[in-house]
């Protein structure tokens, strides 16, 4: 099996937020986890998505909601290649999107957030969203299905929340590209802004 890598970083997050009990209740969760082959719950959306059909997850809500454990459904759909090959969805992407919706609502919405290789567009249409206004880099060939992925799923991505893609080779971290102006800024400024940096499997083995 692959290994899953998959992160996000706020500058102020820590790591105080969770109790140790919590902790301790995750990283035993994640030894469970890390003895399966396979995940039914991540390979069933992961299969849906690589096939270009709808898939269902569920997010937090804010207020009395989150106190009784209510979960609002979300459902999103990423676009097909059209050449008859499976859009490529990673595991590493659907268990960072399932810990993105079990924080609180309020931890996403309104935030700028930079990811970093979006691929297809899974996470980053997943945490618009949840609310977020999201600029998805990746290289040049990563355009077509990530803006085709905003669209499909522009009646979940609720204003003031958005998706926009920009092409950024991160390779070469200080070569502006003019890829983001889709939002009238340069990514450079889109980096300098961001409250969260993600990255989710966003380096593939060839």
């Amino acid at each position: 099996t692959a290994p899953i890598h998959s992160a996000f970083h706020h500058p102020h997050m820590a790591a105080e937020h969770l109790s140790e009990e919590a902790l301790q209740a995750r990283v035993a969760a994640l030894r469970k986890l890390s003895k399966a082959d396979v995940v039914p719950a991540v390979q069933e959306i992961v299969q849906a998505a690589c096939l270009g059909e709808p898939f269902t997850i569920f997010r937090t809500v804010a207020g009395a909601g989150r106190a009784i454990g209510y979960k609002k459904a979300v459902t999103l759909q990423m676009a097909p290649t059209g050449e008859g090959a499976p859009t490529i969805v990673s595991e590493a992407a659907v268990v960072f999107g399932a810990t993105a919706c079990d924080l609180p609502a309020a931890t996403w919405r309104g935030t700028r957030v930079l990811e970093m290789g979006c691929g297809s567009g899974y996470a980053g249409v997943l945490l618009a969203a949840l609310g977020a206004k999201v600029t998805m880099t990746d290289l040049q060939h990563a355009a077509e299905l990530a803006l085709a992925a905003v669209a499909l799923n522009s009646t979940v991505i609720k204003v003031p929340a958005s998706a926009v893609f920009g092409v950024w080779d991160w390779s070469m971290p200080g070569k502006e590209n003019s890829g983001a102006a889709a939002v009238g800024e340069s990514l450079l400024a889109d980096i300098a802004s961001a409250d969260f940096i993600v990255a989710a499997d966003p380096v593939v083995d060839r």
